[in-house]
């Protein structure tokens, strides 16, 4: 029970304080809303406000349970001297008792049923390995890290702030109930919108259709953001149409905050901002009203709560839009081909060709890890409603935020759009409201986590066992995980036999949030999937260097030396094992007045002088003219030959040698004919591989059994230079001696 109790705690904290927060910021403004807008909207804008609180703790490292409870208590305390508790504002007319009576029925069976999904532990996949395993390290830390070695740490973090403030005290559940809270405001805020345009059944219909589908359940109830995203798009576009009604500009300053939230959710946010100022601003133009103020106080709010994530991503990753834009803003934490590799999966999934996706977003469900239920295979009816106002916003919205849906097809990408087709299909069917009623029944009854199996697919991603034993703590929480999370028991075998501060290279992925330990997950980011590839480069020949180019040329006094890349566009990624500068007498040797550079990825240049075998420099992305390799001598020297080796994987890669004959002079060519030759086979690369993830801070090794040549790791120990610790699960772990 004492669990229970924490888990609680943190939760309703966050909650409470996230409401009083939004409510004293509505009622300083003086908003007027209906009484029953008052609480969705008051949590939301509070949300904002308090992630961004939290992101300003965590740089400054006071992630502490006193100060935290300090700022609560000082917040609450003003709430109760407003007594922020009393309702202000007019009620809506009464709902009819029929569409009260359907509300309730199915909203409080899919409330309580969510609830205990929630309470159970973590097991969502992304939540227990980036959502929560970045929380997990910022609550060790106290506050922000430069999480270099998992590439997801430079996502959009506004939720995963609110999940600290409920982690520090309940753990990973209590950050999950945080979500959750969002799932159950998402109704209420369709409703309320419904309820405002004069039409109850549209609220009522819309908000249990999306509060009921699959997915959404399955999401909400995890530690994601998916959910917490599309109810805050739909609450900004609800405050625009009673700005809109309204035009107060008061209402400017929630609008922002929740616009600035998008995209502090998740990036596909982004479109919220631009969405709301161009809203506001055509209304105006159209009433020849004046837009800059109400547009630059969205504007300004939005961006208080926008500007953390890329000013953390650029101070500690040296890349605003971490992940992505790595091309833009070269970095050493994100390859390119990584980046782009991402892309290509988000774009594509499982599915052959783009006409599965209503399938699979609707009743599929196993291609696109996901799906919403019977009900939005009306998707279409919201061409009837386009004869309507609120029937043409409605739809202008769904595909505004259907923009960023090509960038990643998954169905959870596709709830920002969702949540407006929802209120759309009820719309169109207001005019028949028994036949709306019965089809949210059917859709309602077909998304029971029981019933689901009839129509979707065997594998499709969804509410399964009821987790009631485990979300009241009868069952082990231990046995729970063990049984439902991949990997569990080796992450809680690995950190019980390895040191606080240790790294661990894993080749598989990994529950970081059960783990206190570093891990490097072998795709994961820069340095991990360097180290991926100079293990398998000891295991593979093939990947070992075995060709040498030779360019000859007259003995030249240098500067500088470079190779450049001169072949056209290809896919193909340049590397080099070994550059090697020759004289008269024999191969020059590496001088501590030596620089070396690269384009791209000049952080890995050094590697290409190092003598070493196992180590290269990679353009890591697709060949294109240009690339080059430079070794700067800091004086004059003379040199008559470069000779280049790499692996045989690179026949179609041209390089052409240049020289610069005076500091900073203009680059000659020396020679663009090299003579091929075939290089002896390096010999066993093993220990040396090992070496290098030592150098990199790397101290452990997990390897499982089905991973690569994962024998050879137990055959040949000694000649890895590693230790076996023990093995749970199919997976080793070995100590790199």
């Amino acid at each position: 029970m004492k669990q229970l109790f924490y888990i609680g705690f943190g939760w309703l904290l966050t909650v409470l304080v996230s409401g009083a927060l939004g409510k004293l910021l509505l009622r300083r403004l003086h908003v007027r809303l209906y009484r029953p807008e008052e609480d969705p909207f008051a949590f939301l804008t509070g949300s904002a406000c308090l992630s961004t609180l939290v992101f300003l703790m965590a740089a400054m490292h006071l992630i502490y349970k006193p100060v935290l409870l300090g700022l609560s208590a000082i917040i609450l305390a003003v709430a109760v001297h407003q007594r922020l508790w009393k309702p202000r504002g007019e009620s809506f007319p009464p709902l009819a008792t029929n569409w009260k009576l359907l509300f309730f029925t199915v909203y409080l069976a899919f409330a309580g049923l969510y609830f205990f999904y929630a309470l159970a532990p973590e097991i969502s996949p992304d939540g227990v390995t980036y959502h929560l395993g970045v929380v997990a390290w910022y609550a060790r830390e106290r506050g922000l890290a430069a999480i270099t070695t998992n590439m997801l740490s430079g996502f959009s973090e506004g939720m995963e702030m609110l999940f600290l403030f409920a982690f520090v005290w309940g753990r990973h559940s209590a950050a999950s109930l945080v979500h959750f809270t969002f799932l159950l405001v998402l109704p209420w805020v369709i409703l309320n919108y419904g309820r405002r345009i004069g039409k109850p059944s549209v609220g009522v219909i819309g908000g249990l259709l999306i509060f009921t589908a699959p997915l959404v359940g399955l999401d909400g109830t995890s530690a994601y953001n998916d959910v917490a995203l599309a109810v805050v798009i739909f609450a900004g576009f609800a405050l625009l149409e009673i700005w809109d009604e309204q035009r107060e500009i008061a209402l400017a300053v929630p609008i922002g905050l929740l616009a600035g939230f998008a995209f502090s959710i998740k990036y596909t946010g982004f479109i919220a901002l631009p969405y709301a100022a161009g809203f506001m601003a055509s209304q105006l133009l159209r009433g020849r009203k004046r837009i800059i103020r109400p547009v630059a106080i969205v504007s300004l709010c939005a961006a208080a709560i926008m500007l953390p994530t890329p000013a953390k991503n650029w101070i500690l990753l040296r890349n605003p839009g971490a992940p992505f834009f790595n091309r833009v803003f070269p970095n050493p934490y994100v390859h390119v081909s990584t980046e782009e590799e991402m892309r290509r999966t988000t774009q594509t999934y499982a599915i052959q060709s783009a006409w599965e996706i209503p399938y699979e977003v609707t009743i599929g469900g196993a291609k696109l890890q996901g799906f919403l239920g019977l009900g939005f295979v009306l998707f279409s009816l919201l061409l009837l409603t386009l004869r309507t106002p609120a029937g043409r916003r409605l739809t202008l919205a769904a595909l505004v935020f259907l923009v960023p849906y090509p960038a990643n097809i998954g169905t959870r990408f596709i709830l920002p759009a969702a949540v407006f087709v929802a209120p759309g299909i009820a719309l169109a069917l207001s005019s028949w409201p028994a036949i709306a009623a019965a089809i949210l029944l059917v859709h309602a009854i077909a998304c029971w986590p029981t019933n689901v199996g009839w129509y979707c697919e065997e594998q499709a991603i969804r509410l399964r066992t009821f987790p009631v034993r485990a979300a009241l703590r009868l069952e082990p929480e231990e046995q729970y995980l063990a049984r439902e999370v991949a990997s569990y028991r080796i992450a809680r075998f690995a950190e019980g036999l390895t040191p606080p501060g240790s790294k661990i290279f894993s080749f598989s992925n990994f529950p970081e949030a059960y783990c206190a330990r570093e891990i490097l997950v072998s795709f994961g980011a820069a340095l991990n999937e360097r180290l991926r590839d100079t293990l398998f480069r000891a295991l593979i020949p093939d990947l070992q260097p075995s060709i040498a180019r030779t360019f000859y040329f007259p003995a030249a006094s240098v500067h500088r030396v470079r190779v450049v890349q001169t072949g056209p566009h290809a896919a193909e990624t340049p590397t080099v094992a070994e550059m090697r500068i020759y004289a008269a007498a024999g191969e020059v040797i590496w001088s501590s007045r030596w620089r070396v550079d690269a384009r791209p990825f000049p952080w890995d240049a050094t590697f290409a002088f190092d003598h070493n075998a196992v180590s290269l420099w990679s353009a890591w992305q697709d060949m294109e003219p240009g690339m080059f390799l430079e070794l700067d001598f800091g004086g004059a020297q003379t040199v008559e030959r470069v000779r280049l080796e790499s692996a045989s994987d690179q026949m179609h890669v041209r390089w052409e040698c240049q020289g610069q004959l005076e500091p900073g002079g203009k680059w000659v060519l020396l020679s663009n004919d090299p003579q091929g030759s075939i290089l002896s086979p390096p010999g066993d690369l093993r220990r040396a591989a090992m070496q290098q993830l030592k150098l990199s801070g790397v101290g452990y090794l997990l390897v499982h059994d089905s991973d690569l040549r994962a024998t050879d790791f137990e055959m040949k120990a000694h000649q890895w230079g590693i230790r076996r610790v023990g093995k749970v699960e199919s997976t080793t772990l070995y100590r790199i001696e």
